[in-house]
């Protein structure tokens, strides 16, 4: 007999259960962890227009300076100058890359001068007909479908953002198999559609 234990999967008995009067809802448990605060904090930086502009900028304002100094360096015949502007220019292609590392870094530092925020955080999300439910032994968070303003995911998480600066998140590890994340995904956003006006509400399949 093969046993499996998954940490981000508690027994249910950890947690009431959000009552609910909608008969098809969608549950699912995971720790919160350190890293998962981390990425739900730089999502948001990667998804904001103002950030995406200023390294957009500062980009654009390094390949402009190494086209100048290049220019200068063959007009003069100034070879050290041509070898500074081909760092420089080079150097704006790792902008992103740079900055995305120092964004992270800076938000665990910010994450680890926060009380009890380095600690794991078990939690349950559930999704209904009425919203979506967050809750921990400590706290409860209930967001009706028009406070939602997007639901989103990547290779790594579900994401239900209410604001540029708030958000549930849901690690994909927590899921059972790509089933159970797309059965959960495509009933929240025909719930979240349906409050919206988007289309008719229609039980999940």
């Amino acid at each position: 007999m093969t046993i499996e234990f998954n940490p981000y999967r508690a027994p249910d008995t950890l947690l009431p259960e959000s009552p609910t009067s909608a008969a098809d809802v969608h549950s699912v448990e995971f720790d919160r962890l350190p890293e998962h605060i981390v990425d739900l904090n730089y999502y948001f930086f990667r998804n904001s227009p103002t950030w995406r502009g200023q390294i957009s900028y500062a980009r654009n304002t390094l390949l402009l300076t190494a086209a100048l100094i290049i220019g200068l360096g063959v007009y003069f015949r100034v070879n050290w100058a041509i070898a500074i502007g081909v760092f420089v220019g080079f150097c704006a292609f790792l902008v992103p890359l740079l900055t995305r590392r120092n964004m992270r870094r800076q938000i665990k530092g910010l994450l680890n001068e926060s009380k009890g925020a380095g600690r794991a955080n078990h939690r349950r999300v559930t999704v209904a007909l009425d919203g979506v439910v967050e809750q921990t032994q400590l706290a409860e968070l209930k967001v009706r479908w028009p406070g939602v303003d997007r639901i989103d995911a990547d290779p790594n998480y579900v994401y239900f953002v209410y604001t540029s600066v708030s958000a549930t998140i849901i690690p994909r590890h927590a899921f059972h198999d790509t089933a159970h994340v797309s059965a959960f995904l495509d009933a929240a956003r025909r719930w979240h559609a349906a409050a919206l006006g988007g289309s008719p509400f229609a039980p999940a399949s």
